[in-house]
């Protein structure tokens, strides 16, 4: 019995959580047969997840998604670092914030290296409609004596080609971020 009940709770966890979106939480609520009176007694007696929780497994679904479709290599730079474990160097940076367009979707995507990543965030780079890199020249200070610089990936297109166009990184999300995070140059 008590095997069941742990079942029956990893199950309201896991689909209460943020780890699927809303239609597919109902789906798996109708395959699963779970009527009201089941999600009552799980809710009262499961302890559900916390944000920093929900956070994880949203940006761990988005990240496996993402990452293989770029062949585990920098968009930018085309870093590329992956142990036999799984781990990678790169990572899923959202082009329009999730944190304001709850938006998962791969389109709203690109695989990146820490450091082109934090940059993106940041607003120091960002990407043209022809996919041309728009470095904000003149508005950081950079020192990369051991490798190319942001400023060197300036106006350099990034090549897409190889990946699904249904895959690439959507035009409306790189126009949110060109008027929303690209900090600009200086004139």
């Amino acid at each position: 019995m008590k095997i069941n009940e742990n079942r029956a709770r990893a199950r309201q966890i896991l689909i209460s959580g943020d780890w699927f979106l809303p239609p597919e939480r109902i789906k798996l609520r109708a395959m699963l047969g779970l009527d009201s009176e089941i999600k009552e007694q799980l809710a009262s007696t499961c302890r559900l997840p916390h944000q920093k929780e929900i956070r994880q497994g949203r940006d761990i679904r988005f990240r496996l998604q993402l990452v293989p479709l770029y062949r585990y290599a920098c968009a930018l730079c085309n870093v590329k670092m992956l142990l036999p474990s799984g781990v990678t160097l790169v990572e899923a940076a959202h082009i329009h914030q999730f944190s304001d367009s709850h938006n998962d979707d791969v389109a709203n995507g690109i695989a990146l290296c820490r450091n082109h990543h934090w940059s993106f965030d940041q607003g120091l780079w960002t990407m043209g409609t022809d996919h041309r890199v728009v470095v904000a020249t003149g508005r950081f200070l950079e020192n990369s004596p051991q490798q190319l610089s942001l400023s060197e990936h300036d106006a350099r297109r990034l090549d897409f080609s190889w990946l699904a166009t249904e895959h690439w990184p959507s035009q409306k999300n790189l126009e949110w971020h060109r008027k929303h995070k690209f900090i600009g140059t200086q004139d």
